[in-house]
């Protein structure tokens, strides 16, 4: 089998592209500007409760989040 030098040019172009990528992640910064803060709810429903794929009851539980900036103490849970 022959390769062409597209062939090479487009293995190549691959290659460079994946060690960027493994040198040079991608990576996320938070900005306070848009930061979800707030009160939350969030619910566990008891009835859906499953252990080795068997369904069983549990008792459902409702807790209050709150998420506030760093300098005001970052995030609290209330029950």
């Amino acid at each position: 089998m022959r390769t062409t030098p597209r062939v090479l040019i487009g293995v190549a172009a691959l290659t460079a592209a994946g060690v960027v990528g493994v040198v040079n992640p991608a990576t996320a910064g938070a900005n306070d500007k848009w930061a979800l803060n707030g009160t939350f709810v969030a619910t566990s429903n008891g009835e859906w409760a499953t252990t080795n794929d068997v369904f069983h009851d549990e008792r459902s539980i409702r807790s209050i989040w709150m998420a506030f900036p760093r300098d005001r103490g970052g995030i609290g849970y209330k029950e």
